[in-house]
């Protein structure tokens, strides 16, 4: 993972003293996510094409 989504997430989650449940995606730890259509990392505007929300467990699939 690049070093500053670490910094936006583990970093974040264990300043705050939540490191042990939130922080990462990864199984028993909780997280919402939200998928977009491309790298973000690449190409800026992707992350204005959002594909998916999952929060609280549950998948929002955009019309």
């Amino acid at each position: 993972m690049p070093c500053s989504r670490v910094g936006a997430t583990r970093r974040a989650a264990e300043a705050l003293g939540l490191g042990e449940v939130t922080g990462r995606v990864a199984p028993g730890f909780r997280a919402d996510l939200v998928l977009v259509g491309g790298d973000p990392l690449k190409d800026l505007d992707a992350s204005q094409r959002v594909r998916t929300v999952v929060s609280a467990g549950h998948r929002h699939e955009r019309e």
